[in-house]
């Protein structure tokens, strides 16, 4: 590539702020004629029975009084963390899971 080959640059047009509002309202219109087109537009979702069970579910498997004990120490600095302990557990699940 020779840099003597090298086209001249064109000169950027500039657009008034007008004619972009312009641009987006047509925009806009098209977009609402293509809904009014196509009827309704709305999504629908249908859970899984899975998750409806999720939604659905009274277990009390979450011990509430202690996490908000657990929260209480940790908002108030006096929370010791055993790594150990905490490391021995986790690779206890993970030989128990495998």
């Amino acid at each position: 590539m020779n840099i003597e080959r090298t086209r001249q640059a064109k000169p950027v047009q500039a657009t008034s702020m007008q004619s972009q509002s312009e641009i987006r309202d047509k925009n806009a219109q098209a977009s609402q004629a293509r809904k009014d087109a196509a009827g309704e537009s709305s999504t629908q979702v249908k859970l899984s029975q899975l998750t409806q069970q999720f939604k659905s579910d009274t277990s009390r498997d979450i011990d509430t009084a202690r996490v908000a004990e657990i929260k209480a120490k940790m908002d108030a600095g006096e929370l010791t963390l055993d790594s150990d302990k905490i490391a021995s557990a986790l690779v206890r699940d993970i030989f128990n899971f495998s």
